[in-house]
Formats: C-alpha cells, structure tokens, sequence
C-alpha cells in the first residue's frame, strides 16, 4: 500500500539558492523498515515591479473644439515583463487614451497618446486637469501617474471702434 505525505516548506527569511534535506520514513516494514527520501527547495528573488509615466509636455493650449494631443511614456522599471493597465481621471473634459492597456519587458517602453476634447462653449483660460495612471497588473500597489493640464485659448473679438472726424468749416467766400 501507498500513501501520499505532504511536505511543508516555509522560506521565510531564506537567502536565494538551493536548500536540500531528507525526509525520514519509519515504517513497520520488516524488509525496509526506514526509508530516506530525498527533498529540494529552491528559493528565488521575489521579482520586482516597477512603472514610470513621464509626458513630453504636461500643459498644452487648445482653441475652443479643438483636439489636444499629448505623448505619455510609458516604462517598466521592474526586473522582469510585466502589464499594465492606464487609465484617467479627474478630467471634465472629454479624453481618450490610444491604449488602456500595455506589456512591456524588462526596462522597454512605450508612448501612449492622451487626446484632450476642449468644448466648445470653453472660455479663454478654461483649463482642465486629467491624471493618467499605470497600474501593475502583476503588483497591483505598484504605480504611477503624471498630470497632464489643458488650457482653452479662445480669442476675442477685436473691440469696435467709431471714427469721428472733426468738422471744419471754411468761411464764405
């Protein structure tokens, strides 16, 4: 007969490397009453995540329903390929990402673009703030966000003006 044994390891506070050891089985077995069993735990570096944003211009200027576009870089600063998921807030303009999610290897990096609605009823010097975000999906404490603000530039009519010309009268000849 046959039974299966469980074998708890707890690595806690254990140096990366190899850690052997036997395991001990008594048995009433008269022809092999004590067996040794061979175990192994391999104990690895937890891996490390990491995300930055960084923009190539944090604060931009748009006319009243104009489009405005900013680039986003995206890197993984972490030791080994990771996704992320992006997304904004904050904003009451209309924005939209180009990707709401990204992979990257190792130290790569990507752009995303952010595309910023100004409204059109925006008064000259409206702004608006959106925060973009990357969220690890393999660590999910691990982020980074970066602001990005849009100011509507809305030009005014030029002021109307009257011309009055003096009237000069000439006496009668």
């Amino acid at each position: 007969a046959a039974s299966a044994v469980d074998v708890a390891f707890d690595s806690t506070g254990l140096a990366t490397d190899v850690y052997t050891g036997t395991l001990c089985v008594a048995s009433n077995d008269p022809v092999m009453p004590f067996v040794e069993v061979p175990i192994m735990l391999t104990v690895e570096d937890a891996p490390v995540y990491g995300v930055e944003l960084t923009a190539v211009d944090n604060t931009l200027t748009g006319t009243a329903s104009a489009l405005v576009t900013y680039t986003v870089n995206i890197t993984n600063t972490g030791d080994g390929s990771d996704s992320f998921t992006l997304s904004a807030a904050g904003n009451g303009w209309t924005t939209d990402l180009s990707a709401t999610a990204v992979t990257l290897n190792a130290g790569e990096g990507d752009q995303v673009m952010v595309t910023v609605h100004v409204p059109a009823n925006a008064a000259n010097n409206d702004t608006d703030t959106v925060t973009i975000t990357a969220v690890s999906d393999g660590d999910g404490t691990t982020a980074d966000s970066v602001d990005l603000t849009t100011t509507a530039v809305v030009d005014e009519p030029a002021p109307e003006y009257e011309i009055y010309l003096p009237v000069i009268m000439s006496p009668e000849a």
